[in-house]
């Protein structure tokens, strides 16, 4: 920022954030057994990689040529894009042979004819906001004047492409703990 004879004032600003994330999502869904135990029917993995930025400008410029006039103009940029890459495996545990059978209990045991389907595909999210306001205070004798004007554009887009979907035949071996 600086300012010149008290008459013409600036101030700049812009800041950067940027970060890789790896998120890993486990979701399993259940079902009350014969023996009123809780089995596990559906084992659903996510990982997620994710390359987030975040950018934002600032400007503001008052000029203030006399006593009984002051204007300024402001502006404003601010950004959200995110990169990630899905991966989702799910498994069918509650189709599979041997469920809730043998030595298998809710929370251990192996199962034969698991079938899995999974989703794996990029996704893409841009948002953006430019906002702009000018605006003055004018004196005028016993009056005051205050205006101002403001300009707003905001952005925003999702590409998800179909994700290709992998399927399995019903013939992975699962084991569980």
């Amino acid at each position: 920022s600086n300012t010149w004879n008290e008459t013409v004032g600036i101030v700049l600003t812009a800041s950067r954030y940027k970060r890789n994330q790896v998120t890993n999502n486990i979701e399993s869904s259940y079902e009350l057994g014969p023996d009123g135990e809780l089995w596990p029917t559906e084992a659903d993995y996510r990982v997620y990689y994710l390359d987030r930025t975040n950018n934002a400008f600032s400007g503001r410029l008052d000029v203030r040529p006399s006593e009984t006039q002051e204007f300024f103009v402001s502006s404003t940029y601010v950004e959200f894009n995110d990169d990630e890459q899905r991966n989702q495996y799910v498994f069918d545990l509650g189709g599979a042979s041997g469920f809730q059978q043998g030595s298998n209990t809710p929370t251990q045991g192996t199962l034969q004819n698991v079938s899995m389907n999974g989703l794996l595909g990029p996704g893409t999210y841009r948002n953006s906001t430019w906002t702009t306001m000018a605006g003055g205070e004018s004196q005028f004798g016993g009056w005051g004047l205050n205006y101002r004007g403001s300009f707003t554009r905001t952005s925003s887009s999702t590409e998800l492409p179909l994700m290709r979907p992998q399927q399995s035949d019903p013939s992975l071996t699962a084991e569980y703990d």
